[in-house]
């Protein structure tokens, strides 16, 4: 690649690509089915006036498939909590609350709110994406994933436009708009489907190895905090029945297992999982 590198994740890099554009080129063990999944996703968020970037092409570079498309400008969420953390100390709670990054959160809420309220078809479903996920782990016995399957067959469907991954890398301030980015997950059903995932990230968080230390002592510390004040302002902005969000726990840990997170947090999603079914 000849464009500079802007940032690698546990999928893809993200390289620079002639002019406003870049390319996320996929890590060589994904098929070029995965990509071109994620092209057709993003496209139609993007053709339906969501808050996605514009997809042009997937192509082939070094034996590894990429998807070109264009580039946004700002600054992720998560560079916000990364930025307060090790800049200036918060100076104890009362500063934590008027922090830059409860302000993210809150805004997170907004940015879902209305995306779940734009009338858009999405052709993957909610319940599908999960069943996928469950089916397609070997980390699971027999009797375990029929009891998961259960649990999904009894959630409520709904018709909302859900991201499926609203973590904070995924949500770019560009300093006039929120955008997101990374739509392969990206389903129609349920709003809890988004809320139970921003929810879990917070409560099962996965840390990159790379990542601070002091940033993994701040979320770990007040990640609680954070889940309370997303829920409030979710539940202010859509007035939506939330009762059911523990529902979705099990489920929602269930389908990560068929993926390729780091082993430790694999680990420990399927050690939840069987406690929790062991409480059913």
């Amino acid at each position: 690649m000849d464009g500079r590198l802007l940032g690698s994740g546990g999928t893809a890099d993200v390289y620079e690509y002639h002019g406003n554009k870049v390319l996320k080129l996929y890590q060589d063990r994904y098929a070029k089915d995965i990509v071109e999944w994620e092209y057709i996703k993003t496209k139609a968020a993007y053709d339906y006036g969501l808050p996605a970037p514009r997809v042009y092409e997937v192509i082939q570079c070094n034996g590894r498939y990429g998807l070109v498309m264009d580039r946004i400008f700002g600054h992720s969420l998560f560079e916000v909590l990364a930025a307060q953390i090790t800049g200036p100390g918060l100076g104890g709670e009362s500063s934590i609350e008027n922090s830059l990054f409860v302000d993210s959160i809150k805004k997170t809420a907004h940015l879902l709110n209305q995306l779940h309220n734009m009338s858009v078809h999405v052709t993957d479903t909610a319940e599908s994406a999960l069943r996928r996920g469950v089916i397609g782990t070997n980390l699971l016995t027999e009797s375990e994933k029929r009891s998961v399957l259960d649990i999904i067959s009894s959630l409520p469907q709904g018709a909302s436009v859900c991201h499926g991954d609203p973590n904070p890398f995924n949500i770019i301030d560009t300093g006039s708009s929120y955008m997101l980015i990374d739509w392969v997950n990206c389903v129609q059903g349920s709003v809890l489907y988004d809320i139970a995932e921003y929810v879990l990230m917070f409560k099962y968080i996965e840390f990159h190895k790379n990542t601070y230390p002091e940033i993994v002592k701040y979320v770990v510390q007040y990640k609680n905090f954070f889940i309370d004040i997303f829920l409030f302002e979710y539940k202010i902005l859509s007035k939506d029945d939330l009762s059911t969000l523990e529902l979705w726990t099990i489920p929602m840990l269930a389908s990560k297992l068929s993926g390729s997170g780091d082993q430790t947090y694999l680990s420990m999603a399927l050690e939840e999982v069987r406690r929790l079914l062991r409480q059913l």
